[in-house]
């Protein structure tokens, strides 16, 4: 398989009925996939878990950490902010150069800015699946 650079991976939300607006100056991104099993487990179970053999709760989570940047701060750190505060669920995208994209509406759950004194200023956003998820191989 084909290596691909971590700068190859975008991360968007649905911004209008049918813009994505691409994120920038992102510098880590992660897409998490999980579930939660059932557990079955009896006093017949000879002191050993038992999991039901479908999963119960799905969830992807998204989590991306970037530098603010002066020229896109309006753009970027605003709509972040707004769409937190107005605990809005939007479609999102995670596109994953090669490989595919895994799109779903997504709440923002956490949204943190930090700087420190010798450094560039970075925001971190982390994003919880609410519904299905959908996959589309590159």
């Amino acid at each position: 398989m084909a290596k691909v650079a971590g700068r190859l991976c975008d991360v968007s939300y649905n911004s209008a009925s049918t813009t994505y607006l691409t994120l920038g100056q992102k510098r880590v991104t992660q897409l998490t996939l999980g579930g939660a099993p059932i557990d079955v487990t009896t006093s017949d179970s000879s002191n050993w878990t038992e999991l039901f053999d479908a999963e119960g709760v799905k969830q992807a989570t998204i989590t991306f950490t970037g530098l603010v940047d002066s020229d896109a701060a309006d753009a970027l750190e605003s709509s972040l902010i707004a769409l937190r505060l107005a605990n809005t669920i939007k479609s999102w995208k995670f596109l994953i150069s090669l490989i595919g994209t895994i799109e779903a509406d997504f709440f923002i759950t956490d949204l943190s800015f930090s700087a420190a004194h010798d450094g560039a200023a970075e925001y971190s956003v982390s994003l919880a699946s609410s519904g299905e998820v959908a996959f589309t191989a590159a």
